[in-house]
């Protein structure tokens, strides 16, 4: 897809491993890692689910925080030109053997490439969160002011220059 019209995976010779232990950390522990703002909703200790295209992944269990970490390696899409929905873009992520990531996927990635967040927003639309008929994805980023831990919702279509996170299938 070009650029004027979609959005394009990274290409970046580099690669962006993280581990990741699949287990959703607890709430200290958020708090600790963004200080500035988290959502109420996860102050509310809701719970992320993987969508349906991420249950099942091979080599993927969900535990807990003690589970052994999975060296993971990351792509992300660049959204630009216009506002995007999520569904638009499953076939690009499909057709370059990709899997949107999930929330423990995001959380490990922000913890090892935490700058990123400075330059934009970064989205793990893999998992969701339901609340009051709702389905919000999460996501990290920070205005100068320090790290925040966000909400989605998946009816509102994403900004040009955020960045979708991703990983091979």
């Amino acid at each position: 897809m070009s650029q004027t019209d979609a959005s394009n995976v990274d290409d970046e010779n580099s690669p962006r491993l993280a581990p990741v232990v699949y287990a959703q950390p607890p709430l200290e522990e958020l708090r600790r890692r963004f200080p500035v703002s988290i959502h109420p909703y996860y102050i509310a200790q809701r719970r992320f689910e993987p969508i349906a295209l991420c249950e099942g992944v091979p080599g993927v269990h969900y535990g807990s925080a003690g589970s052994a970490p999975v060296e993971v390696d990351f792509k992300r899409i660049l959204l630009i030109g216009r506002a995007w929905f999520i569904d638009e873009l499953l076939p690009v992520i499909d057709r370059n053997h990709l899997r949107l990531a999930g929330y423990e996927e995001l959380l490990c990635y922000d913890e090892k490439y935490s700058l990123e967040k400075r330059m934009y927003p970064l989205i793990a639309p893999g998992s969701t969160l339901r609340w009051n008929g709702r389905r919000y994805v999460p996501y990290v980023f920070d205005d100068g002011g320090g790290g925040r831990l966000g909400l989605h919702s998946l009816g509102r279509p994403l900004t040009s220059g955020t960045r979708i996170l991703v990983v091979p299938k």
